[in-house]
């Protein structure tokens, strides 16, 4: 709820809202919460966005609609959601989270907007893919030279360069790399 854009199709009416977070809704426009509640989520049953409740029981005014209720409640049909990976969303978080604007897309352009090339988070794991390469290519080069002078191989220097420029011309590709160390499952690095 905090991360997540608020759904700007809602009517705001004349409420100036304080942020572009599901937080903030016409009804809640400085953001204000109590205990779990998410007052978008609140304020328009049933949300469209998969929630952590089960419904048990539904009031209202017009006992008409209780079969539509039943219908579009979460407990029978599913929501879709745009799934992050755990490293950008916590990397987000622990920098503020975009504000008072959020991150997390409700809707499908947007969560397909974020997959593009050039967007925060692929520039995000762009860059830790290449982190991780560097350090794979700083192992290898240690490996080599651990075997250089264990070996003995390479025992002066003119022939230790040229050893160490052939093993530099056989750079570790990503591709390469994602063979045979492919990424680890979410929350390992």
């Amino acid at each position: 709820c905090k991360y997540r854009f608020r759904n700007r199709g809602l009517f705001t009416a004349d409420r100036n809202l304080q942020g572009n977070t599901a937080k903030y809704t016409r009804q809640n426009n400085n953001g204000a919460r109590r205990g779990y509640e998410c007052p978008e989520e609140r304020d328009h049953y049933p949300y469209w966005h998969p929630t952590p409740w089960i419904d048990v029981a539904v009031f209202a005014n017009n006992a008409s609609k209780c079969e539509w209720y039943q219908q579009e409640s979460e407990n029978v049909k599913g929501r879709h959601f745009c799934s992050l990976p755990d490293s950008w969303y916590h990397d987000m978080v622990s920098r503020g989270g975009n504000g008072r604007n959020g991150f997390i897309p409700n809707t499908e352009p947007l969560c397909l907007k974020l997959n593009e090339e050039g967007s925060p988070m692929t520039n995000f794991l762009a860059q830790q893919a290449t982190a991780r390469l560097q350090r794979s290519q700083n192992l290898a080069d240690a490996e080599f030279e651990s075997c250089l002078s264990a070996l003995g191989a390479c025992s002066d220097e003119e022939t230790k360069a040229t050893c160490m420029a052939t093993l530099r011309s056989m750079q570790i590709t990503p591709a390469a790399l994602e063979t045979a160390h492919p990424a680890c499952a979410a929350g390992f690095n």
